[in-house]
């Protein structure tokens, strides 16, 4: 069976919602760009992947993934990035595996944030830029290497 998260390209999704009523999150469509960034990273040897009976996430190599993880919160949202930096090193010397992160506000985070993440509740729009900015912080955890200790 191949890995159905492997394809690059123009990625399309469609949200249904009962009842349909709810018009803040039925028939919503939108298009983003799954890029291969295989040759961008240092860690571990290229992408996780879903084992092959499909129980557990594998290393490249086929070795199970142990996901060791903490929670960084707002972190990839709000941090400095000196502060960012530091976390990431912290994260690498106790030996984690995982990053979890939130990467919209949320109910104890959106007075912090300097713009919302997402506006409305009947029509919703996403704040692209900030996601864009969010993304520098994402690509950081990859030249860190702090998926993988060396």
């Amino acid at each position: 069976m191949s890995d159905p998260f492997s394809s690059c390209g123009k990625w399309t999704w469609q949200s249904s919602c009962h009842p349909a009523s709810d018009t803040g999150l039925h028939n919503k469509a939108g298009s983003f760009e799954c890029r291969d960034e295989e040759k961008n990273t240092n860690s571990l040897s290229g992408p996780l992947k879903i084992s092959p009976a499909q129980t557990y996430l594998a290393n490249p190599d086929g070795s199970p993934f142990f996901w060791l993880a903490d929670t960084a919160w707002n972190g990839v949202l709000r941090a400095k990035d000196d502060d960012w930096q530091r976390y990431l090193l912290t994260h690498k010397k106790q030996d984690f595996t995982a990053i979890q992160f939130v990467s919209t506000q949320w109910r104890g985070g959106s007075k912090t944030l300097s713009a919302p993440v997402y506006l409305g509740k009947k029509d919703i729009s996403v704040n692209t830029d900030y996601l864009q900015a969010m993304d520098q912080h994402i690509a950081k955890i990859n030249l860190a290497s702090s998926l993988n200790s060396d």
